[in-house]
């Protein structure tokens, strides 16, 4: 089933019965007992805000059943609101603005269960780093004449989405820098070209495994990085500006040169420093690393 889902172990019991296993339609598509706005309450059911999301509500007779999950459906089409809100990105970019509006319209009985259901969504997929931006606006959400406050927390949350699904999506370039092993062997490989260039001959076995392995990982964060933009992310310009400059000397299969290898580091280096100043922006109790 492509992106499509059924709510309860005893509904598959029931499909399988019937002679069906999954759902045929091409569309995202929920087989559920619990009504949409509840299941819209989990950031993962964001989808299911759009029209083309379906929502196959029980309790329904056989053949309606079976009819429904055998129906078809068109393919999501690229560059939909259906395609963002089927990436994580996009479902707590979602989930962060609509705790907004129930704060904003006064449902903070409403606003604490997204609240509930945010902080395991962002525990899921970003272990960590929303807990102290959670912990304060449930403490705000506890409080009904707080709405002031409440309301300042949950923009607050909104605002830092971007700043953390766009580092955690560079990860697995960033550890290159506060990695001490990959940090060395990068370090190695700068020596190398150094006494190449002076003519001088050195090792060059490790200095090939080495750009093959942070390219390969360049190559990880650049699709972490297309599916954030996929969500409706936005690149903060610092980084964006020195993830240009790892594209530009990684891309291809080219020897790096003194200059590319020396700029590489330097730009692994400033997207480290942006993950402490964020780490420290959305954990000040936190130790930078």
């Amino acid at each position: 089933m492509n992106h499509s889902g059924i709510e309860h172990p005893s509904i598959l019991k029931v499909l399988t019965a019937l002679g069906e296993v999954e759902v045929a339609s091409g569309t995202p598509t929920l087989v559920a007992w619990t009504p949409r706005e509840a299941l819209m309450l989990d950031p993962e059911h964001a989808w299911l805000s759009c029209e083309e999301g379906v929502l196959i509500r029980l309790p329904l007779g056989a053949s309606e059943l079976l009819a429904a999950v055998r129906a078809d459906a068109p393919a999501v089409r690229p560059g939909s609101e259906l395609e963002r809100l089927l990436t994580p990105c996009g479902q707590l970019k979602w989930a962060a603005r609509r705790l907004v509006q129930e704060v904003t319209a006064g449902n903070l009985d409403k606003a604490r269960k997204r609240c509930t259901h945010l902080a395991s969504f962002a525990q899921k997929y970003w272990p960590g780093w929303f807990d102290s931006r959670l912990r304060e606006l449930r403490e705000r959400l506890r409080c009904s004449d707080d709405v002031v406050a409440a309301h300042e927390a949950a923009d607050d949350l909104v605002t830092d989405s971007d700043l953390v699904v766009t580092v955690v999506a560079l990860e697995p370039v960033i550890r290159w820098s506060e990695d001490d092993g990959r940090a060395r062997v990068l370090a190695e490989y700068q020596d190398i070209i150094h006494y190449s260039r002076q003519g001088l001959s050195a090792p060059v076995n490790g200095a090939i495994d080495c750009l093959l392995a942070l390219r390969a990982d360049f190559e990880t964060a650049q699709h972490n990085l297309d599916e954030v933009i996929r969500g409706g992310g936005i690149l903060p310009q610092g980084i964006s500006t020195w993830v240009s400059v790892l594209r530009e000397d990684l891309a291809g299969d080219h020897q790096l040169s003194l200059e590319g290898i020396d700029a590489v580091t330097v730009a692994i280096g400033h997207l480290m420093y942006f993950k402490s100043q964020i780490r420290m922006r959305l954990q000040p109790e936190a130790t930078l690393i």
